[in-house]
């Protein structure tokens, strides 16, 4: 009886514990960390995460089009899930900074403009956004760095899909029809 009580109870415990998504861009350092606090800490480059987002499950030595198409009617397929996840997630941390010549104040406002964008997209698409940064200076050499911190729990994630249950049927079907049964 004791070992079912500590089972359900380390259960419950990865199930309500934050995962952290990082992803971080400069000129020096691009990477997306994942992690589940407390527990693991899983880092990939930039690079490897787009290319897994535009490569099939057969051949991820080479970007194709056929890859790229693939995966984009997979990301529309699942729009719904993704979206539903997104708003039950929160972002703990905003960090926008960007240099540009100032004598191009033409530049300078549509950055500004892109940057009150992401603002807008960022509290239409999450629950909450904490911790905000955004930053233009001015500078000699072009340069854009982000930062961004999304926080959601395993327990959020498995509502998202039960409640859109219908859309991961969709997704699977179309998997099942590209790569075949015996594949999936």
């Amino acid at each position: 009886m004791d070992i079912l009580i500590t089972i359900i109870f380390t259960m419950f415990l990865i199930f309500v514990m934050p995962i952290n998504v990082r992803v971080i861009y400069d000129k020096n350092n691009s990477k997306v960390e994942l992690r589940l606090v407390k527990i693991f800490n899983i880092k990939f480059s930039v690079g490897k995460v787009l290319r897994y987002f535009v490569t099939t499950k057969r051949n991820r030595d080479e970007i194709t089009l056929d890859g790229i198409i693939y995966n984009l009617t997979i990301f529309i397929k699942s729009k719904d899930i993704i979206r539903l996840v997104c708003r039950l997630a929160k972002v703990k941390k905003v960090t926008v900074s960007a240099g540009i010549d100032y004598e191009h104040y033409l530049l300078v406002v549509n950055l500004w403009m892109a940057v009150s964008r992401l603002k807008i997209f960022l509290r239409h698409t999450f629950y909450k956004v904490e911790n905000e940064h955004y930053m233009i200076n001015n500078s000699d050499e072009l340069y854009f760095g982000t930062e961004l911190i999304i926080e959601t729990r395993i327990i959020l994630l498995l509502i998202a899909i039960i409640i859109k249950i219908k859309d991961l049927f969709k997704v699977i079907k179309f998997m099942r029809l590209y790569y075949g049964k015996s594949n999936i």
